[in-house]
């Protein structure tokens, strides 16, 4: 069973929950293509200034390709913050009670995170004494502003005097890339036609509206896809120098590796048919395989190269006959 068969069952069997997003990831895969980091089939890097618009998009993007078969775990870089309480002191009115910054922080913290008032020892183990307001009485926003702050002169007064308390979101996860503002949408691909799944993204997020100064760059399996034939390209230009210096050493001819070389492109034939049947798209382990093919196909053409040079050098014929005869 494969992973994008094992996950597909997994989704049916997980039940759909509020506020609950679930995530697969193919660990064996991200250790081989990632170096371990995880990172999606798909993904869509918007650039942009303003957050907002940055949101919009990201949002359109996401559901364009929502209606596509084969994508999962559709997500945003740029989601809301947790939701929190923001105190923000009043310098004017804490200078006012004879307050300060740092006192009335410690004041808050020491009622909310608490504060150690000493060690308790028991059987050889010391464990420590936490004061703490208990969790009735600083679980709301109104008892969280009546939390008591004392002055320099022992003076009861309400966090309340000399701060505004409110309840906010948090701060969003905004990333950089060369200085600007980046939002990634991220999507899980399950099948084997990825480079048609590609052209189908590209084509639903053509259609959506981008503002001067806004655009979109492809990463995630696209962008491996795009490095690993720019490797394997370079990759065969040199295979194939070095090819052609060993055997022009090996024959003592320049005439005779350039005939070789002309029989390669003749292992394409069978291996375009072969994924055309098979339905497969050409990929790493495909790649790969051209290599070694390439090397099947030259090894043949160096036998009978060097079979039709003996014909001719000991039975002494002409070339049509000796590569009649060695074919």
């Amino acid at each position: 069973m494969g992973s994008g068969e094992l996950q597909n069952r997994l989704r049916k069997k997980l039940p759909p929950m509020e506020g609950v997003d679930y995530e697969f990831m193919d660990m064996g895969q991200a250790m081989l293509v990632s170096g371990g980091r995880q990172e999606s089939a798909v993904q869509i890097n918007i650039y942009g200034k303003e957050i907002e618009r940055l949101r919009e998009i990201s949002q359109s993007i996401r559901e364009e390709i929502s209606e596509l078969a084969g994508l999962y775990d559709i997500t945003g870089s740029l989601e809301e913050g947790r939701p929190e309480l923001t105190v923000r002191i009043n310098r004017m009115k804490a200078a006012e009670y004879g307050l300060t910054v740092s006192e009335i922080s410690r004041a808050l913290n020491n009622n909310v995170k608490g504060i150690v008032g000493g060690k308790y020892r028991r059987s050889g183990e010391e464990l420590d004494i936490k004061i703490i307001l208990r969790e009735e009485d600083r679980d709301d926003v109104h008892k969280i502003k009546n939390i008591p702050v004392f002055s320099q002169e022992s003076r009861r007064i309400s966090l309340s005097q000399v701060a505004d308390i409110s309840r906010e979101n948090g701060p969003i996860k905004l990333e950089r890339d060369n200085k600007r503002r980046k939002v990634t949408v991220s999507a899980a691909y399950n099948g084997d036609n990825f480079s048609g799944i590609i052209n189908n993204v590209k084509e639903k997020v053509s259609g959506v509206f981008l503002p001067e100064g806004y655009n979109i760059r492809y990463g995630g399996e696209t962008e491996r896809m795009k490095d690993m034939f720019g490797i394997l390209f370079h990759l065969f230009l040199l295979a194939m120098l070095l090819i052609y210096m060993v055997m022009a050493a090996q024959f003592e001819s320049f005439i005779h590796p350039f005939i070789i070389m002309v029989t390669i492109p003749l292992a394409y034939v069978g291996m375009i048919w072969f994924l055309i049947i098979t339905g497969k798209a050409i990929s790493m382990p495909a790649s790969m395989g051209i290599l070694i093919l390439f090397g099947i196909v030259v090894n043949n053409a160096i036998v009978l190269i060097d079979y039709i040079n003996q014909m001719r050098r000991k039975e002494g014929m002409t070339v049509h006959k000796a590569v009649k005869e060695g074919s």
